[in-house]
């Protein structure tokens, strides 16, 4: 009786891999919605830099076009926000949470309003002029308008 070489070791690897390849294309970010910065319709940009994006989300920006903001962000802990943080604006959670508690704590600023769903951040932005917020997908909802994020220079 002739052994192959590897045997069963080499099945359990393959059956592995097989694993983890089906673990990567369902959890794969293509399945996961895109994220949108929405502002209200009076605000008379259409496109921001990323780190204009970034200036505004971490309170060091209150105005944009000459309008004054209203920063709404979901809760820090939903995956939306998590995912935003990293995606769109290029820094983690944590550190958007430390920018505003420096600013709260120092008495220079302040904090963003915090909501607790993405049906209550299309609300708020809706009926605030000068919002600023993000959804998970673009809109249809009548005061909104998506925000552009230019891309990035590399």
């Amino acid at each position: 009786m002739r052994r192959r070489a590897g045997g069963p070791f080499r099945r359990g690897v393959r059956g592995v891999l097989a694993g983890l390849a089906v673990a990567a294309f369902l959890f794969w970010p293509v399945s996961c919605p895109a994220q949108v910065v929405i502002v209200h319709e009076s605000l008379g940009v259409e496109s921001v830099s990323p780190a204009v994006l970034r200036a505004v989300f971490s309170m060091r920006l209150q105005s944009l076009g000459g309008q004054r903001l209203t920063v709404f962000v979901l809760d820090p802990r939903s995956p939306v926000h998590e995912r935003f943080s990293k995606e769109v604006l290029g820094i983690f959670p944590y550190q958007l949470q430390n920018a505003w508690n420096r600013a709260v704590f120092s008495g220079t600023g302040a904090a963003p309003m915090v909501l607790g769903t993405e049906a209550e951040m299309l609300r708020r932005v809706a009926e605030t002029a000068g919002a600023i917020g993000y959804v998970s997908a673009p809109p249809q909802t009548a005061g909104i308008r998506v925000l552009k994020v230019e891309e990035a220079e590399r």
